[in-house]
């Protein structure tokens, strides 16, 4: 990798100096400015290299950005979902599919998942109930109860729509 004082890769003229600056992206006429991003800048052509660390973190916040503007959830929203199912990466990807690499790099921010696996996280985040529908998912016993079906596995009790685990309620929105 080239750090500050090597020549120039490109033109061999000159010596790359850091910089530190604001580098604005845009996609789908909407954009993003990037703040603390450095650069190699060459001393003769001008031409900039860019940091690991600058590509890196840029690479993520382009992937939310995207996410934001296609109307997709953004990697914090995903892992908001897990935490509120109650399920680690292992147990999320068994669920969805495609394995545990492939919903860890959705958590953070290294792969875009698909519309359809977004839509599947929303119906999750709205429905937590209908987890129980999925396959992967260890279903419970039901019994009947004078209110209607009572399900319990884990912890976990479904009465009626609701999905109950330490005092929480999650209801259905209408």
């Amino acid at each position: 990798m080239y750090k500050q004082g090597d020549k120039c890769p490109l033109c061999g003229g000159g010596n790359l100096c850091e910089k530190v600056v604001e580098e604005c992206f845009s996609y789908k006429e909407h954009s993003l400015t990037v703040p603390d991003y450095r650069i190699l800048e060459c001393s003769a052509c001008g031409e900039a290299i860019v940091g690991k660390d600058s590509a890196r973190r840029a690479e993520k916040l382009l992937r939310d950005f995207g996410r934001e503007i296609d109307g997709l959830l953004t990697a914090s929203d995903i892992k908001r979902i897990r935490h509120k199912l109650h399920l680690t990466q292992e147990q999320m990807a068994t669920v969805l599919g495609g394995g545990l690499k492939g919903f860890a790099r959705y958590e953070n921010g290294q792969v875009v998942q698909s519309r359809a696996m977004d839509n599947l996280l929303r119906i999750l985040d709205r429905f937590p109930e209908s987890l129980s529908v999925l396959p992967g998912v260890p279903l419970p016993k039901i019994t009947a109860t004078a209110t209607g079906a009572v399900a319990s596995c884990k912890g976990k009790v479904a009465e009626a729509g609701m999905v109950h685990e330490g005092g929480e309620d999650y209801k259905r929105k209408r």
